[in-house]
């Protein structure tokens, strides 16, 4: 009887983990993949194809390159940092002339503390 009670007992567990293991592997198997926007390096050509690029972005407000090939990113400040977003568009744009990344807080332009004349920065990368 003991052996018969152990023998459910096992077969159940064993049953929860092959259910366990298929859930996972189905779940890694057929999420769909995350769509980014990488581009090869040969198709950006000018700042006007990053910015047309870099617009695209749903978070991305305005955007502007400076003549020292620094990208200004604005954004709606949602009280997080935006280094990890900022480094996000540097992989974006990847092969273009820009060599850093500012995220600026969207109508900080004339903010009293703002930290210089694009606004408040929120986050920054250096690219390359």
């Amino acid at each position: 009887m003991k052996n018969k009670k152990n023998l459910i007992s096992g077969t159940f567990i064993l049953l929860i983990y092959l259910a366990i293991g298929g859930f996972v592997w189905y779940t890694l198997n057929h999420l769909p993949k995350q769509n980014t926007k990488i581009i090869e390096s040969s198709s950006i050509k000018s700042n006007s194809d990053i910015l047309k690029l870099v617009k695209s972005e749903p978070k991305v407000r305005d955007a502007t390159i400076t003549s020292a090939d620094v990208l200004y990113v604005s954004v709606v400040d949602d009280g997080t940092s935006r280094d990890g977003y900022a480094s996000y568009i540097c992989e974006t744009i990847r092969g273009g002339s820009v060599n850093h990344v500012k995220v600026v807080k969207f109508g900080s332009i004339n903010d009293p503390n703002k930290d210089n004349a694009y606004g408040i920065v929120l986050g920054e990368s250096y690219c390359k």
